[in-house]
């Protein structure tokens, strides 16, 4: 039997739907008998499981103190994959998780916040010496600069591991079809998201075929029930500034992808290279400045580079790009070159791009060249585009002048 564990830190990263689509396919598809396992009590999934009245894949409830005799007693019984959704654990949960499986997935959303969240998970999987692969989940793909956006988030991941070729995109009939006992594979398998959940399985079934095969293996070992501080020492977690969605610092460019072909991810060792310190040391002059939760800041700011903005702000920021983060709120005016806004601004936005993302909250004037609004954003006051927008180099000069 295969353990694939399906691993997060957060919550809303759609790792219970994910892990729940890939069962179901993975049982159409003749490589049963599958079983799907919770780390915990999942009300959704518990409905899902009764809604469907005993039919593959069965789904079992189980903690971590029970998991390894729940995995012996399901290899005894002749399962052949043990798909478990272990998402919004605490890290030594997950820690010890990722030492019984033998591939670990960990789904993410391209936001800055959720790439941290998702490396630090996978972390855990490489002190385990664990095969594990990105999957970046729900993304939305309506546009040029969305495309950008999950082009960033790739790369970002790519310095730190596998990252799935399949993308799985934003579709609410993954979740509804959950909601009616069902999975999308079963009510509609010509639609387009029965086709990504396809691609998804056989890119993970040919990974899973490169893990060397046990003939005995003992669960109840992977997983012992000890005390946190019996267990090995790990080191602890490294902290990584992002940048554009990239992490700096020479660890992070150990390894390079090479173009993904065939549904597989090649790769080579740059470290030692001129070309791999050179390409290192422009990410790191390139790396925005990071204003934190915590911070409350009043009056001007202005910066050459690219700022993203976690923190409560009264003034004027002027800045070449600027992110606006969820947890961010900005009242006053924005001068930049491109503007992304999460969170909440109240007051001007004056730039060439704006891209408002899902949950974004604007109030007040918006000067843009493009503009993208995707669904879930509010925006309510006066948009005029102008064509061109001043560039921030531009506004400045005519200031001065």
């Amino acid at each position: 039997m295969q353990v694939l564990a399906f691993l997060s830190k957060q919550r809303a990263m759609g790792t219970s739907t994910l892990a729940c689509h890939v069962a179901v396919q993975a049982q159409l598809t003749g490589h049963g008998p599958v079983t799907l396992t919770g780390l915990r009590h999942d009300p959704i999934l518990s409905n899902w499981a009764g809604l469907r009245q005993g039919r593959h894949p069965l789904y079992e409830e189980t903690s971590l103190a029970d998991l390894g005799a729940v995995l012996e007693k399901q290899n005894r019984a002749g399962v052949r994959l043990s798909v478990i959704d272990c998402a919004f654990e605490d890290e030594d949960t997950l820690f010890r998780m990722a030492g019984a499986s033998d591939l670990v997935v960990v789904p993410t959303h391209a936001a800055t916040e959720a790439l941290a969240q998702a490396s630090g998970c996978a972390a855990l999987a490489e002190q385990q010496r664990k095969p594990f692969i990105f999957v970046i989940n729900a993304a939305e793909l309506d546009s040029e600069a969305i495309g950008d956006a999950l082009g960033d988030a790739a790369m970002y991941l790519a310095q730190h591991g596998t990252v799935s070729p399949v993308i799985m995109p934003q579709n609410d009939d993954l979740g509804t079809s959950i909601r009616m006992g069902q999975t999308i594979v079963e009510l509609n398998r010509t639609s387009p998201a029965s086709s990504e959940v396809a691609r998804l399985w056989d890119y993970l079934l040919s990974r899973l075929d490169r893990v060397p095969r046990q003939a005995t293996h003992s669960f109840r070992a992977s997983l012992p029930n000890l005390p946190v501080a019996a267990e090995p020492e790990r080191k602890a977690l490294p902290v990584r500034v992002l940048h554009g969605a990239l992490a700096a610092g020479a660890r992070s460019f150990r390894r390079l992808p090479l173009p993904i072909e065939s549904g597989k991810s090649l790769w080579r060792d740059v470290t030692t290279t001129p070309s791999a310190r050179a390409f290192a040391r422009t990410l790191k002059a390139q790396r925005p400045s990071v204003i934190g939760p915590r911070a409350e800041v009043v009056g001007n700011l202005e910066s050459t580079g690219d700022i993203h903005f976690h923190a409560h702000y009264e003034g004027e920021i002027r800045a070449r790009t600027l992110r606006v983060c969820r947890d961010a709120s900005i009242r006053g005016l924005i001068i930049a070159d491109a503007v992304t806004v999460e969170g909440a601004v109240r007051g001007r936005i004056r730039a060439a791009k704006v891209i408002l993302t899902k949950g974004a909250s604007v109030s007040g004037e918006v000067l843009y060249e493009k503009l993208v609004v995707r669904k879930g954003a509010i925006l309510d006051g006066h948009c005029r585009r102008v064509e061109p927008v001043p560039a921030l180099a531009q506004i400045k000069a005519l200031e001065s002048a």
